[in-house]
């Protein structure tokens, strides 16, 4: 049985994303922007369990449900884990139905929304629950590049987000990244002048 480990499970979203990116538009005609806000997110755990027969999944699971799972009501911050909203994904042991991890989804690898998730992933795996894997949470970003004179190299964009990201965790979280940048954007319903860019940042403790 192949072992969920962190990069394994960045590297399987990671293919699922892409595949999905390009299916949806050979059997739709519309782009993954067109489609509805869970595609994506179905696509991640379909991979997933498909990978690691050990895991299942939750979707839309509410925080609180998650924290009451592990005999929590609260944590030192219920303001950035935004305790009444829920979480895109939760990946849980398909046997014990334990929560391991949790995944957020994002169209979008803005400073703000990836600092949003980012503290909101941080404050989870630091509360009080005892559990190792819950330690570790996981952010999905896809976005479109325009190619100008003027666009920034994907690479510089993921250094410069994990270094902001670092620097407002004020070193208290190990954020990384793994990422796609797939060159030609056509396959998936975009001009020859876009690229997509697919990152799977990780945060934990």
């Amino acid at each position: 049985m192949t072992k969920a480990t962190k990069i394994q499970v960045q590297d399987t979203i990671l293919d699922s994303i892409q595949e999905s990116l390009e299916k949806a538009h050979q059997l739709t005609g519309v782009t993954y922007r067109k489609m509805p806000e869970y595609f994506l997110n179905v696509s991640i755990v379909n991979a997933l369990c498909d990978k690691f027969p050990n895991l299942g999944y939750r979707l839309e699971i509410p925080v609180r449900e998650v924290l009451g799972s592990f005999g929590l009501n609260e944590t030192s911050n219920d303001q950035d884990l935004r305790i009444g909203g829920k979480f895109d994904i939760a990946i849980i042991s398909r046997k014990s139905k334990r929560i391991r991890h949790v995944i957020e989804v994002k169209r979008s690898i803005s400073q703000k929304e990836l600092l949003k998730e980012a503290k909101r992933i941080y404050t989870l795996a630091d509360a009080e629950h005892g559990s190792k894997r819950l330690q570790t949470g996981y952010i999905v970003s896809v976005r479109r590049l325009k190619e100008t004179l003027k666009s920034i190299k994907a690479s510089d964009l993921i250094d410069k987000r994990l270094d902001y990201l670092s620097t407002q965790l004020e070193g208290k979280a190990n954020v990384s990244v793994r990422y796609s940048l797939l060159e030609d954007a056509q396959p998936y319903g975009f001009d020859d002048q876009e690229k997509l860019l697919i990152s799977v940042f990780s945060i934990s403790i």
